[in-house]
């Protein structure tokens, strides 16, 4: 494992030079409409539950991460990149291990004074965590790879824009306990600005003189996604509701059928995002999800999401954090709760930030820490295991950052760069 460990690293330390050779090469030809910029960071610090399970431990942890981001930019058309090399390790659980990498493309075109096009690109390959649909249902570290295609179009006028988007995504596998899919996306999005009056003194001269003032963005979004899954056998996946069900399943369990299963999944959400003010953004989000399993109806759900998040930088500081509560009621399935066989129901909160120090030039320090909470009616008995647990990490290390920018530029920026997720 420690060979392994080893090999990984190597390969992230020799893809950033790569990569940071092909971000400092366009800095010489390409004019002041473009900046590129790079990332790397490596730290270390402890982590609580990194499995997700019900079983509790503390380990130390590690994590190396380059990441790489910029736009080019021609008259009318603007070409954005961003990509992400992420590696940690968990001591004494190897199966906690992850490494991703990632990459997106974007070309965007102004039509007109008020409307604007683009496509969009993305692949992945490597470690995600998702829960496991065959089976307990526990959380799992699956290799998978993922691809992306987009187009979208936007309208904008006197501060208001309308957005529709059209998305096609694959998903594949490479253990047999995750499911392979296809998912097509539509959806569309309304921004309203909210202003305030700004109050002028007399004899002031309006010539230029702000009237309003830029308070809040009031974000109105609903979006729809198909999922299609492959090679799910009749008895897999969770059981309905009711004991003959359960026994009718345990009897399906010698099956050959095979099929497609689809889900249709509709949500709406509601957004309030506040620009940057002294150097701090931030905003408040709401959405509720429904879920349509078209042949079983095992997974029918509905769910709750309250966010909220905020960021903020100056000149020697930059920092983030997130926070999302959900709230999940999966009608379709049974669990042995206390009062009984009861619906299953869950929470699941997830909390991270980070916080970055520049040190001296280009080079920092950096902080970060996440926080999961899972609650449920379950309890842990049963065919899935869905009862409580939590889980949690911190890190501290070093970070570096480059651009295409000027040298004088970056020393003496007004804030501190937060990087591109």
């Amino acid at each position: 494992m420690r060979c392994s460990h080893l090999e990984s690293i190597s390969t992230l330390v020799w893809s950033g030079i790569f990569l940071a050779i092909a971000v400092a090469f366009p800095a010489v030809n390409l004019s002041q409409q473009s900046l590129h910029s790079i990332q790397f960071d490596a730290g270390s610090g402890v982590a609580r539950n990194p499995m997700q399970s019900t079983a509790s431990g503390l380990m130390g942890s590690s994590a190396v991460s380059l990441k790489g981001w910029g736009h080019q930019s021609t008259g009318r058309t603007l070409l954005h990149w961003k990509g992400s090399l992420n590696h940690a390790a968990y001591n004494g659980q190897p199966a906690a291990n992850q490494f991703r990498i990632n990459g997106h493309v974007g070309l965007r075109r102004a039509l007109g004074e008020h409307a604007e096009t683009g496509i969009e690109a993305g692949v992945s390959q490597g470690t995600i965590w998702e829960r496991s649909l065959r089976y307990r249902e526990e959380w799992r570290a699956f290799d998978a790879g993922h691809w992306s295609g987009a187009w979208w179009m936007a309208l904008r006028s006197e501060g208001r824009t309308g957005r529709i988007y059209v998305e096609k995504h694959g998903w594949n596998y490479g253990a047999n306990h995750g499911f392979d899919r296809g998912e097509f996306h539509v959806g569309g999005e309304v921004r309203l600005p909210i202003l305030t009056r700004v109050r002028g003194h007399i004899r002031l001269n309006k010539i230029g003189q702000r009237r309003t003032h830029h308070m809040a963005d009031l974000v109105f979004a609903l979006h729809h996604c198909e999922k299609q899954f492959r090679n799910w056998a009749l008895s897999e996946g969770a059981v309905g509701n009711g004991l003959d069900f359960r026994s009718a399943a345990r009897s399906a369990a010698g099956s050959e059928w095979m099929g497609y299963r689809m889900w249709s999944e509709t949500e709406g959400e509601v957004r309030l995002e506040v620009p940057e003010h002294r150097g701090l953004s931030g905003g408040v989000e709401m959405a509720w999800r429904h879920r349509v399993d078209a042949v079983r109806g095992a997974y029918d759900e509905d769910r709750a999401l309250v966010g909220a998040w905020i960021s903020g930088a100056n000149r020697a500081w930059s920092g983030t954090a997130r926070c999302t509560w959900n709230a999940v009621h999966s009608a379709g399935q049974a669990v042995y709760s206390e009062q009984g066989w009861d619906t299953y129901r869950y929470n699941h909160v997830v909390c991270e930030g980070r916080l970055e120090r520049t040190i001296r030039g280009d080079v920092g320090a950096f902080v970060a820490g996440g926080l999961q909470l899972w609650r449920s009616n379950a309890l842990p008995v049963g065919w899935y295991q869905r009862s409580d647990w939590s889980s949690g990490w911190i890190r501290c290390g070093i970070v570096w950052q480059a651009s295409t920018a000027p040298r004088w530029e970056r020393r003496h920026a007004l804030k501190r760069r937060i990087p591109v997720d």
